[in-house]
């Protein structure tokens, strides 16, 4: 591959990715703008200043808001807005972003994990939306 081809496909994968951002940043407002912006809002506040004990704080809001009860589509905003959280703690301790336990073993779930786990765990029923 060309350096000219190499610099055209970072260049384009860079567009693609500042454009899913924006959209992400779009459907984060419109959550905010809607029947869950209370809750939205409560909760990217905790996020925002998220400590690396805060994890049982996050899971508890996290069920209190009854997030199963959302559309698939906003879980998954949501989880995203924990994994970035959780992620910048992580670095800011100089530890590697993400560090769940393997699904075989023994090690307990992480905080995303359990997160995960309550938003789209289909063994229990969620109850209906706040």
């Amino acid at each position: 591959m060309t350096e000219e081809k190499r610099d055209k496909k970072l260049r384009d994968r860079d567009v693609m990715f500042r454009r899913w951002r924006a959209w992400h940043r779009e459907e984060i407002e419109a959550l905010r703008l809607g029947a869950w912006g209370e809750d939205v809002e409560e909760l990217l506040a905790l996020l925002d200043k998220l400590g690396p004990n805060d994890g049982e704080k996050l899971l508890d809001l996290v069920r209190a808001q009854n997030w199963r009860a959302a559309s698939e589509c906003h879980r998954y905003l949501i989880l995203r807005e924990v994994d970035l959280a959780i992620a910048r703690v992580r670095e800011g301790l100089d530890l590697p972003p993400c560090d769940d336990a393997m699904p075989w073993s023994s090690e307990p779930y992480t905080t995303f994990q359990l997160v995960r786990e309550y938003l789209f765990d289909d063994d229990e029923p969620a109850a209906a939306s706040s």
